[in-house]
């Protein structure tokens, strides 16, 4: 958890453009998300959370991925816990779906 926290003060001091016309849909925690990237055929799925001394607001939320698609590797990649605005700065990120 304090990584998360250490990762979210990191980007909100970062003068990264967070692109956030990526994010398709309203991030509200508990929702699923797909995750497609610009390199990679499959999409991966995760959901959203938010730790407790956080707002819950699509600023302020993370993404997790308990089995990333690992296309080109041999054995099955780690889970992935990310903050949202984050994934949204990476440019392989085609764009995050939050599904109902």
């Amino acid at each position: 958890m304090e990584d998360l926290l250490n990762e979210r003060q990191k980007q909100i001091k970062s003068t990264k453009e967070v692109n956030w016309t990526k994010l398709k849909g309203n991030a509200e925690s508990g929702k699923k998300v797909a995750i497609k990237w610009t390199d990679r055929p499959k999409v991966d799925d995760g959901y959203i959370f938010t730790l407790p001394m956080c707002i819950e607001d699509e600023g302020d939320v993370f993404i997790h991925v308990p089995n990333p698609n690992n296309d080109d590797g041999m054995d099955s990649a780690p889970p992935v816990w990310i903050y949202l605005p984050t994934l949204l700065t990476l440019k392989r990120i085609k764009y995050v779906m939050v599904l109902d």
